[in-house]
């Protein structure tokens, strides 16, 4: 069912462009700097890669689609194992910009769904859970479509692997580099 719905929320958004007043795709990276402390202790932070595409709907209004891919390895806090661990998110929601021009502040706000893989030798976790991200960023026209961006991003998803809370989310800062048409 969810799949479902996900490919739904595709089509239409991929269908709105062809009403759109801007589609803007676009590459990143950025650094992730995990919520919880526990999560911190065992993986620390780590690079994020990913990509986004948004179509301008309505003065200023538009709908965001993207995703993202973080894996890192770490040691068990206890045994000093090895662990690795895999957090790509799915999301869209709406942006809100102000006027284009050479610089454009936006505010963004949506849901994902958070695909989460631990593997170590005291289990395997294989999961996916819904979960919430807001972006605060600059656009920055380059010149003709290409665009650099600058974003802060906050997510929230809270898992419960084998009984035990865990806060999959956290704060980012990040650059991208992306063409519009």
């Amino acid at each position: 069912m969810k799949t479902k719905a996900i490919l739904a929320i595709l089509l239409l958004s991929l269908c709105g462009m062809a009403y759109a007043h801007t589609v803007k795709i676009m590459g990143k990276a950025s650094y992730f700097y995990p919520q919880e402390e526990a999560f911190r202790d065992i993986y620390e932070g780590g690079l994020r890669y990913g990509g986004e595409i948004e179509v301008a709907i309505w003065k200023g209004i538009g709908i965001w689609l993207g995703g993202d891919y973080f894996f890192k390895k770490g040691e068990l806090t206890f045994t000093k194992e090895k662990t690795s661990l895999w957090i790509i998110p799915a999301y869209f929601g709406l942006k809100f910009r102000l006027p284009e021009k050479s610089v454009s502040p936006y505010f963004g706000l949506g849901a994902g769904y958070f695909f989460f893989k631990e593997d170590n030798p005291i289990g395997k976790v294989d999961e996916g859970k819904i979960g919430g991200i807001a972006q605060l960023g600059f656009t920055f026209s380059v010149g003709g479509p290409i665009f650099f961006d600058l974003q802060f991003t906050y997510t929230y998803c809270e898992v419960k692997p084998s009984g035990v809370k865990a806060q999959l989310g956290g704060l980012q800062g990040g650059v991208g580099l992306g063409f519009q048409f």
